[in-house]
């Protein structure tokens, strides 16, 4: 539970999620929030006001990497920062188009191969993607070298 807020009802649950769920509220024609559980009408947003007692009784609690093969274990506290730097943390290829998913730690080697990395043309210095390199340069690039058409064997620039 992060930034722990405790409603009127004596409830708590993070703050985040009453945020979010005051928001699917207000859609359905509500100006107040229920209470997750009770379902009393208790709060808006200015009433979100985050139980520094319970925040440093859940920061304080022992809790383990759920990412598969990693062997963390600290507070709960450290548990968001770890998983943003997490070795085993499944993430999606940064490139604009790939879709692959891997471990954080496999990122550097994917990329040197991913056919949706942005490589520059050793020609015009344009970037493109890595799979389309060939076909930039065959027939797309300006100032690529081509052999003659006539089969002179001499290069010419396109």
């Amino acid at each position: 539970m992060r930034k722990p807020v405790t409603l009127g009802c004596g409830h708590s649950a993070c703050h985040k999620c009453l945020a979010a769920n005051l928001h699917y509220q207000e859609q359905a024609g509500n100006s107040k929030g229920k209470c997750p559980i009770c379902r009393v009408y208790l709060y808006d947003t200015t009433s979100l006001t985050v139980n520094i007692a319970l925040e440093s009784c859940t920061n304080e609690l022992e809790v383990r990497c759920t990412n598969n093969g990693c062997a963390w274990k600290g507070t709960y506290e450290g548990a968001e920062r770890h998983d943003q730097e997490c070795p085993r943390r499944l993430v999606i290829c940064p490139n604009r188009k790939c879709t692959l998913k891997m471990e954080r730690k496999e990122v550097v080697s994917h990329l040197s191969s991913c056919g949706k990395q942005l490589v520059k043309c050793t020609e015009c210095a344009k970037e493109v993607e890595r799979d389309d390199i060939t076909r930039h340069k065959e027939s797309g690039c300006f100032f690529s070298i081509i052999a003659c058409p006539l089969g002179c064997g001499m290069s010419l620039p396109w």
